[in-house]
């Protein structure tokens, strides 16, 4: 009995002990957690740029809503108001300048309407160059006629029959030229009043009187019809 209660009394002290470790244990967990969250804290207030990346993550993720076309077209323009160098907005200027430059000359070439200069743009524009393009000019073949006069008079110089002939055939460009420029701004004067509002034909007819006296294959812009091809029913 002794040796049981000496026994007994010699296994209270480490019994006491494993029960003071015990206790102490979830101290020691709570505090141990208290520093990690210490140290969690402490890297989140430091200015690293991973704090940056993870609201950028949250600002730009698959959680928002898609903007709206209105929206998007004001962040474009909000961009665009962005205040550039003097020089910067001479570049843009002068890029913007070619390119319609560019632009213009192609209209010229494929009767584009979209970017042809404003005298050639138009409905009645379009109408008075195919009702020159579609037909022969006497007109255009003015100065070629006159050349030939020029020179003919020149290698016959003195000569009786180089006198007569230029004698009646520059007569002959002349009058033709005027005869046929009369039967054009009539025909054309007529189609217009039957096509086109009083308002809407100012100019038209020196328009096309210039129109007919360039050789055709120089003309601007290109003919888009044949010779004796058809007018269109609208323009």
């Amino acid at each position: 009995m002794a040796r049981t209660g000496r026994s007994s009394r010699c296994g209270c002290p480490g019994s006491s002990g494993h029960l003071r470790d015990q206790s102490t244990a979830p101290r020691r967990q709570h505090d141990s957690r208290i520093v990690t969250r210490s140290q969690t804290l402490v890297h989140a207030l430091q200015p690293t740029g991973r704090v940056t990346r993870v609201v950028d993550e949250t600002e730009s993720g698959k959680g928002r809503a898609t903007p709206s076309r209105k929206q998007a077209e004001a962040a474009r323009k909000k961009q665009m108001k962005v205040p550039v160098s003097r020089k910067d907005q001479v570049k843009r200027e002068r890029a913007a300048r070619e390119e319609l430059r560019l632009k213009q000359r192609e209209a010229l070439k494929t009767g584009d309407e979209k970017f042809l200069p404003a005298r050639e743009r138009g409905p009645v524009r379009k109408f008075c160059r195919d009702y020159v393009d579609r037909r022969w000019n006497f007109a255009e073949f003015l100065l070629i006629f006159l050349v030939l006069i020029l020179l003919l008079s020149i290698v016959g110089a003195g000569a009786q029959w180089s006198a007569a002939a230029t004698f009646v055939l520059y007569p002959f460009v002349i009058i033709g030229t005027v005869l046929d420029e009369i039967i054009l701004v009539r025909g054309l004067r007529k189609q217009l009043k039957a096509r086109f509002d009083p308002d809407e034909i100012g100019g038209s007819i020196a328009y096309t009187v210039l129109r007919s006296t360039q050789l055709r294959r120089f003309r601007l812009p290109k003919p888009q019809l044949k010779r004796g091809e058809a007018l269109a029913s609208r323009y």
